[in-house]
């Protein structure tokens, strides 16, 4: 099927915007009114991506937290946190979120195993629970996300060491 269009002359507005826009238009709509439709189309035989994939890197350097009993974070202030524990911790839910948000904490278990106290108000998810035990020398790694529909409170959506 090919697209056929009349020609008809274009009266461009006074405003510059709306004449750019105009005119734009109309190079378009020429440009492409005598190529068949299928021609438009990626062929169905080998729908082949031939293109450049541009892509964003997100690299998110963690914030090193100093340890204390009780250690709070700031999500205003980032998305990453690495913490050295000297001792048991207890980690209190994130202040200052943003629906949807997610942050990851890590935590080295310096000269013994250390336990890790997630915060009652934060939700756990199937499988986690509150108090983890990292390994001397190991990296425990906690993904949580933040969510107003579950009722405006952090979820634990991930935890595990390595």
């Amino acid at each position: 099927m090919v697209l056929v269009k009349s020609f008809a002359q274009v009266v461009l507005p006074n405003d510059p915007g709306a004449a750019l826009q105009a005119s734009t238009k109309q190079y378009c709509d020429n440009t492409f009114e005598t190529q068949s439709a299928a021609a438009l189309l990626a062929p169905l035989s080998s729908p082949t991506f031939t293109g450049l994939v541009t892509a964003v890197r997100l690299v998110k350097t963690p914030q090193t937290v100093s340890y204390a009993s009780t250690v709070t974070l700031d999500a205003s202030t980032g998305d990453a946190f690495a913490i050295t524990a000297t001792g048991d911790m207890h980690l209190a839910a994130l202040t200052s979120p943003t629906n949807g948000q997610m942050v990851v904490v890590e935590v080295l278990a310096s000269g013994a195993n250390r336990i890790v106290t997630i915060d009652g108000p934060t939700l756990l998810t199937t499988g986690l629970v509150q108090n983890t035990t990292v390994q001397s020398g190991q990296v425990g790694v906690f993904g949580f996300r933040y969510s107003v529909l579950r009722g405006s409170v952090w979820l634990l959506t991930s935890a595990t060491q390595g």
